[in-house]
């Protein structure tokens, strides 16, 4: 009877230990949420987010200008170069951007459509050669066959002879007949 008194004793103090673990976890929690540097942190982030954004396009940009500079005859390069509009330049950076974007997209869809086209007339060509030689019909079966048995009357039958007695006519100088 002790030793289920002592045990029951046991069981209750784990328990409450691990109710109060529990608790502690909870408050601490609680108090990492209301901490206010938390928010900080999240709005730091999200300025650094905007300014990685901004840096990405202006890189684009550039690589527009390079391309665009590359792609002009060289005696427009330096009005290129010396022209003050920056958004202009800005604007038509993103346009360039859209449109090759667009344009890959296109792209990628021309080709999915060629390789389905391609796939189509494939099993078409495949499906008709089917038809013209796997499947015939019974008159064109009739047809074949009293071909097939015409060539056949024509044909002479091969006159088959054991080898001894073309061995014995070949010693004898005897002709052979086929």
């Amino acid at each position: 009877m002790r030793n289920k008194e002592t045990a029951a004793i046991l069981i209750q103090y784990w328990w409450r230990k691990k109710l109060r673990e529990q608790l502690k976890i909870a408050e601490r929690a609680a108090e990492n949420a209301r901490w206010q540097g938390l928010t900080r942190i999240s709005l730091r982030n999200d300025e650094l987010v905007e300014k990685l954004k901004k840096l990405q396009m202006e890189k684009n940009i550039d690589l527009t200008k390079y391309e665009t500079i590359l792609n002009r005859p060289a005696r427009d390069v330096p009005m290129l170069l010396r022209c003050p509009d920056k958004s202009f330049l800005r604007e038509n950076a993103e346009d360039i951007i859209k449109e090759k974007m667009l344009k890959l997209k296109r792209d990628k869809a021309a080709r999915v459509l060629q390789r389905t086209f391609r796939k189509y007339t494939r099993n078409q060509i495949r499906s008709q050669f089917e038809k013209k030689i796997l499947k015939i019909t019974p008159k064109r079966r009739l047809e074949l066959m009293a071909e097939i048995r015409d060539r056949l009357e024509k044909s002479k039958t091969v006159q088959t002879s054991s080898l001894n007695n073309l061995k014995s006519q070949i010693i004898t100088g005897v002709e052979i007949t086929l």
